[in-house]
């Protein structure tokens, strides 16, 4: 009777089937795997949760380096138009600073004697070509007559048409003028020579001529300074009477250092010495005058 039974259990053995116990040990083994698989999904719902945190922390950073770097643009381009705004301002205010020394020059202008102002001559190609106060030969005729008609009227002591020539006459100077022409005849053979004056319209005159003494028949080579300016108004030249220590006498005082002026001093000396050598009359009569 129990052969049977044990011989069926075999069977079932042998088909393939497991004993009852086995069989609910292998359906235990199998369920663990949903269990896993669950767990599994927590930790990958996790990672993406934290790498979206990631995400957003990143943009915010982005955010916040776009409107730090666009705020420094908007303040470059202010600091830009603030400068050109500036630059353009002191271009504009430059004019102006340029008056001022215009005006100074305006304010400074010496004056003769008697209200007359001088006022610059436009400068001529030559006087543009040349910075050289050289001494050239006179070419302006009315300087020549002014010259001319000055030596005429001081050596008859002329009051009345030396003050026609020279601006600033005074009793002084007339005195002076009647002292030294009182023991002269005449002058003759002038010839005069230009450097140019402190302004444009005025011109330092080299006069060299011949004086003849009464009662001495050589004449003696004679010369003068005269600083002549032309009149604005009238356009006509006349003469500046100068002191030897005043600005018109310092001037010509430096213009003497010059190579030009010595030389023209040196030939008058040289035909002076030639006219006493000739004559012991003259030459007596120099001694006299100039003591040597």
């Amino acid at each position: 009777m129990e052969q049977p039974g044990n011989d069926r259990n075999q069977r079932n053995v042998h088909k393939g089937q497991r004993p009852a116990g086995q069989q609910n040990n292998r359906q235990q083994h199998t369920g663990q795997r949903p269990v896993r698989q669950q767990h599994t999904g927590r930790q990958r719902s996790g990672q993406r949760i934290s790498k979206k945190k990631q995400l957003q922390k990143q943009r915010k950073k982005q955010q916040i380096i776009t409107a730090v770097c666009v705020t420094a643009l908007v303040l470059l381009v202010f600091a830009i138009l603030f400068l050109v705004v500036q630059a353009v301002r002191s271009d504009k205010t430059e004019p102006e600073t340029d008056q001022t020394p215009q005006a100074t020059e305006e304010e400074n202008t010496p004056e003769f004697e008697g209200g007359t102002q001088e006022t610059p001559e436009p400068q001529t190609d030559s006087q543009e070509e040349s910075t050289e106060n050289n001494l050239v030969n006179n070419t302006d005729q009315e300087i020549t007559d002014l010259v001319k008609a000055y030596f005429s009227a001081k050596v008859k002591a002329d009051e009345k048409q030396l003050k026609k020539y020279v601006d600033n006459l005074t009793d002084e100077v007339l005195k002076e003028m009647k002292n030294e022409t009182a023991y002269i005849e005449g002058y003759s053979g002038i010839t005069l020579s230009l450097k140019k004056g402190m302004t444009d319209n005025a011109r330092v005159v080299y006069a060299a001529y011949n004086t003849k003494f009464l009662n001495i028949e050589t004449p003696a080579p004679s010369s003068a300074v005269l600083y002549v300016v032309k009149d604005p108004e009238k356009g006509s030249w006349y003469i500046h009477a100068w002191e030897p220590d005043g600005e018109i006498g310092q001037y010509i005082s430096s213009l003497n250092q010059d190579e030009d002026v010595k030389a023209f001093n040196a030939d008058v000396d040289k035909k002076l010495k030639a006219a006493r050598k000739k004559d012991k009359t003259l030459d007596a009569f120099c001694k006299s005058l100039l003591g040597d």
